[in-house]
């Protein structure tokens, strides 16, 4: 490996510096930025700082930028960030101008790269060059490759009827480096179709695999049995397919042992009653060490806080002691939450198999949903005196979709008195309702409360229950110091009113709020105050998604004053179709130069690009239009 490091050096320094290779639209104004002193006279950071400190700054620039528009600068430039290593560790192929660039060079940096993502917005061109280059071998050291479709098309061979797709990977000369991979197959058909078992026989050290499938999912061709070694080293698998069958999750058992986390998308009911099995299997086939479980369910956050799939498994870090000493058992488990479902009696089978290890819970338990998912008054009466002592005695966070069906009894039973519970979401219209407060009177705060204020909330007194709940929280954040951290409400049936969120700025201890909903029964007064006094306590961030809907206002440049702007860490506008450019700019100026902000802005058609470039100079970070997943990881992360 060093003699080839040394080879691709020798070649860099053989290149002659050609600025041709890359056209600079705007060069004058590329230098003008560059002006650290701030005056007439320009110095050339790459002349006076350190190749440390170089590094670091160019590291922090966006990627696309260093490598289409700095190279150009001088021959100095060119070098410095040629020789940059950590600068070319990631490919990400997306743009048809940027992409071509990289082309040149690509050859030559080849065995610096560690991640190569190709999207699907980059040219058939660059693709092909590119799958050329791997199939040649030329990035040797890679860890993680991320295959669209179209990359994957590329991917296969046109001639050589008579090669296996194994070895196409082959080619690669990634089998011992090769960590993660994310492939899109499409519909996988014609000559070199693409199975997980392909894969796994060829890639021994792969922790992660991404395999997405437009068709029935099979894990090997014709769903057979096939020789080769179980493997060894994958503990995260996720499919997206259709028609997961019990054969499938059998072979899957089988070849892929040490599984931590597994993803199905598309799964029959007859899947969780073979997992529950295979978690206590003494044969070869067995999934003892599954700790995350996902079927039939969403990975993209509908109503934050959402809590996120976890990327890192929790057996990260432990020792072999540790580990050793760890319950078995599913710890974190999200089902049904797409159309596609499973019935809710094999969900609590699968649930009441882990009660001892589950801590979040995720997930639709309807009745009914297209005839299959019942769970009758007499199931659950049966499922009470079978099972007496039902406990979720280790379950942390819970999230209800759809709360219908008598299963919700079951569950409302198991967490009643705990003590470890910190996190509810109540996902669906009914929202709130007399059983749920009840409990939530009886039990300690909790870090976290989620949900949807509807018409149940004025039954049975269930309203004045809401009050004394908030109160409770008040009291308790003002003896203990300590109490629920965040609360997101949906008002969507306009029940919430000024003296429940007067109620609610009371709790000193919250330090994130979302607001979704209209809320037409709530002044705009009364948000101001709500804010502005949670603003002089520990209130961190907060969330307007689609508040006072379509045809009317709450103008967020009077709800957010000067000094609680400036106290916050972020800021999430989410659906806010009336929301123009003068009341972003109105909000935004409220910001001090050295803000802290990090600014979230998705889906307010009225805010105009430009608008977007300002706000940009003005906060720390601004999201835009993308999916914040990572952002809700972070902040409700389990932990």
């Amino acid at each position: 490996m060093i003699q080839e490091e040394n080879a691709y050096d020798q070649q860099l320094e053989q290149r002659v510096w050609d600025p041709n290779i890359i056209q600079l639209e705007d060069e004058e104004k590329l230098i003008e930025s560059l002006d650290i002193c701030g005056d007439s006279k320009k110095i050339d950071p790459f002349q006076i700082l350190p190749t440390e400190i170089l590094t670091d700054i160019m590291l922090l620039l966006p990627q696309d930028d260093i490598r289409v528009h700095c190279l150009r600068v001088s021959k100095l430039w060119w070098n410095q960030i040629l020789g940059c290593t950590e600068l070319w560790n990631v490919i990400l192929l997306h743009d048809v101008e940027k992409d071509s660039a990289l082309l040149p060079l690509i050859s030559y940096l080849g065995y610096r790269v560690k991640d190569l993502t190709i999207l699907p917005s980059a040219s058939e061109s660059v693709q092909s060059k590119f799958m050329t280059l791997l199939r040649k071998g030329h990035f040797k050291t890679i860890r993680a490759v991320n295959l669209s479709e179209s990359a994957v098309h590329h991917f296969r061979p046109k001639l050589t009827p008579n090669l296996e797709v194994t070895d196409i990977f082959s080619f690669w000369k990634l089998e011992n480096t090769l960590t993660r991979l994310e492939i899109n197959v499409g519909i996988n058909d014609g000559r070199y179709p693409i199975y997980v078992a392909d894969i796994l026989q060829v890639f021994n050290n792969l922790t992660n695999l991404y395999y997405t499938i437009a068709a029935k999912f099979y894990f090997s061709k014709h769903n057979e049995s096939i020789m080769m070694t179980p493997h060894q080293h994958l503990i995260n698998l996720q499919i997206r397919g259709y028609h997961i069958e019990r054969e499938q999750a059998e072979l899957i058992a089988h070849h892929c042992p040490q599984l931590r986390r597994l993803f199905m998308y598309h799964c029959q009911p007859s899947v969780l009653d073979t997992i529950v099995k295979l978690q206590h299997s003494d044969t070869s086939a067995t999934l003892q060490y599954l700790e995350t479980l996902i079927v039939n369910s969403d990975d993209t956050p509908r109503h934050p806080p959402f809590l996120m799939f976890p990327q890192k498994l929790t057996t990260t870090g432990t020792t072999a002691i540790e580990e050793k000493k760890r319950k078995r058992g599913i710890r974190i488990l999200h089902a049904n939450t797409i159309q596609s479902s499973n019935p809710a009696s094999s969900i609590f089978q699968l649930i009441n198999a882990n009660k001892h290890t589950l801590e979040t819970l995720v997930g639709s338990f309807q009745e009914t949903q297209h005839g299959i998912n019942r769970f009758r008054h007499a199931e659950v009466q049966q499922t009470f005196e079978v099972y007496p002592d039902f406990k979720l005695t280790n379950l942390r966070n819970i999230t209800f979709w759809y709360y219908q069906g008598s299963l919700k009894d079951i569950l409302l039973r198991s967490i009643r008195g705990s003590t470890s519970l910190k996190r509810l979401e109540i996902q669906d219209s009914i929202g709130l309702n007399g059983p749920i407060l009840d409990i939530l009177l009886e039990i300690p705060p909790l870090d976290h409360l989620g949900f949807s204020a509807s018409e149940a909330i004025f039954l049975e007194g269930n309203y004045e229950k809401l009050i004394r709940l908030f109160k409770k929280y008040a009291q308790h954040s003002e003896n203990n110091g300590s109490s629920v951290k965040s609360i997101a409400i949906r008002d969507y049936n306009s029940v919430i009113t000024d003296p429940v969120l007067d109620t609610l700025s009371n709790i000193n201890s919250l330090e994130e709020i979302w607001l979704t909903g209209r809320f037409y029964k709530v002044s705009t007064e009364q948000i101001h105050r709500l804010i502005t006094k949670l603003g002089e306590q520990k209130l961190r961030g907060i969330c307007f998604q689609d508040i006072g809907g379509p045809e009317s206002e709450i103008p967020l440049d009077v709800v957010l004053d000067d000094d609680t702007i400036n106290n916050l860490e972020w800021i999430h506008l989410w659906i806010l179709p009336r929301i123009t450019d003068d009341g972003m700019r109105a909000l935004i100026d409220k910001i001090e130069k050295n803000s802290r902000l990090t600014f979230i802005v998705n889906n307010c058609p009225n805010v105009t690009p430009k608008c977007i470039s300002y706000v940009r100079k003005k906060v720390r970070t601004l999201i835009f239009n993308e999916a914040c997943n990572l952002f809700h990881l972070r902040t409700f992360d389990n932990k």
